[in-house]
């Protein structure tokens, strides 16, 4: 089978909660993918920061013991994206959600959204942070059905971002 042609097999797409001992694997895509994903938003010195603090297998353990839910995406057997989030009463917040940038259009991306809405069904909308300039991020959650309710400021790390607030109504 081979990982880089989508038509290798019609379940070469597997999801699986995170474990644990499976945060490195997290940290690792991240490194992959951050540079690509935000390389034209964020400087080299930001983007060092922010997936040192954001990926650190600390903070990824403690994200896990607040509440947040992860899954890990594979294609074939290799892990190509992620996806975590968490539930406030009826509001779930997707919090992540990366797939490597030579595997994006195989529909990885809209599994990993509707395997994270299946797994909290109480929500009944779902809510996301899109820095402003991520106009590719934007591209796929308008897509998939979501829409821009607000713009905030945000805090990551030690750099401020505008972001914008994307929402879906769950059924």
């Amino acid at each position: 089978m081979n990982a880089t042609n989508p038509k290798s097999a019609e379940n070469a797409l597997s999801i699986t909660p995170l474990q644990e001992a499976e945060v490195a694997t997290v940290s690792a895509l991240a490194q992959r993918i951050w540079p690509v994903a935000y390389g034209d938003i964020l400087s080299p010195a930001q983007l060092d920061n922010l997936l040192t603090t954001i990926y650190s297998h600390d903070n990824l353990h403690r994200e896990m013991a607040g509440g947040h839910r992860f899954w890990l995406a594979h294609w074939d057997t290799v892990p190509v994206g992620f996806v975590s989030g968490y539930q406030e009463a009826a509001l779930l917040w997707l919090r992540k959600l990366y797939v490597l940038p030579d595997h994006q259009g195989r529909g990885i991306g809209q599994a990993l959204l509707a395997t994270l809405c299946a797994a909290f069904p109480a929500a009944r909308e779902v809510r996301l942070f899109v820095n402003r300039e991520n106009v590719a991020a934007q591209r796929f959650y308008t897509r998939a059905g979501f829409l821009p309710v607000e713009e905030v400021n945000v805090q990551m790390g030690d750099y401020h971002f505008i972001d914008l607030v994307f929402s879906k109504a769950l059924a």
